[in-house]
């Protein structure tokens, strides 16, 4: 998990050129003007996902890993806490989704919080189980998010 500012994701290029042309999109585009919904970058390589929604009760959000793709989920308006803990430490809840690439898993203790606000980036990786759109300080609030998935390489 890696937490910051979207000007500090600069040495994170480094890690893969998919990494790095995922932050170079985050850094060139115009979100003000994008509209929700899934939008390609790279074709299956690394696409986005533009959503506004409200943020919710901690406990109707799950926890997920994803196998293929890294999330960068990027706040543009709003609040939310995103929940974060390592996905050996946690219950499976159901099997792998290999469509969505997905794996939930069971609420436990011992997970961090990330107090998300607008400019804020999170990258998650396979082994973080993360528990995104919770509600700030017990109020609903509505959001805006651009979420990017960048495939793995190997």
């Amino acid at each position: 998990m890696i937490i910051g500012d979207l000007k500090n994701l600069v040495p994170y290029k480094a890690m893969s050129n998919n990494m790095k042309l995922a932050i170079e999109y985050l850094e060139e585009i115009d979100m003000t003007s994008m509209v929700d919904g899934k939008h390609p970058v790279v074709g299956d390589d690394i696409f986005v996902v533009m959503s506004t929604y409200f943020t919710r009760e901690h406990d109707e959000s799950k926890y997920e890993i994803h196998h293929n793709y890294i999330d960068i989920q990027y706040l543009i308006k709003g609040e939310e806490i995103i929940f974060c803990n390592e996905a050996h430490e946690m219950e499976r809840e159901g099997d792998y989704n290999p469509k969505n690439d997905k794996l939930n898993f069971k609420d436990q203790l011992g997970a961090v919080s990330i107090h998300m606000k607008p400019g804020m980036a999170a990258i998650f990786y396979p082994n973080d189980a993360h528990k995104a759109c919770c509600k700030v300080h017990n109020k609903i609030q509505e959001v805006r998010k651009l979420l990017v998935k960048v495939k793995m390489e190997d």
